[in-house]
């Protein structure tokens, strides 16, 4: 009698650490962008995928706090969706000061 081999498909884990809020709608597009192109190369959520998603809204605390979160679950890859906003800087040089003081 011949034994058939059944193929074992090992779910992959995904992390994805957003800096912003669930319902912000430029995070909600990158994510949908990820899952798509993870679907394109053939990784399908729920088959042979799982994503966790941790939000941060913003808030430096949080984004640590959450980071450690997704790291507890021990994912097999981990990415980050968001943009980092640094906002304009004033900068003492010696050639600003020296412009400054003319």
């Amino acid at each position: 009698m011949a034994a058939r081999a059944q193929t074992v498909i090992r779910v992959r884990r995904i992390g994805v650490l957003s800096n912003s809020a669930e319902e912000d709608a430029e995070a909600a597009k990158r994510l949908a962008a990820l899952k798509l192109r993870l679907q394109e190369l053939g990784w399908i959520e729920g088959k042979n995928l799982q994503i966790e998603v941790r939000f941060g809204h913003n808030d430096g605390e949080r984004i640590r706090r959450t980071a450690t979160e997704l790291i507890e679950v021990a994912p097999d890859r981990t990415v980050r969706l968001g943009r980092i906003e640094i906002p304009k800087q004033n900068f003492l040089t010696p050639q600003s000061n020296t412009s400054a003081s003319r």
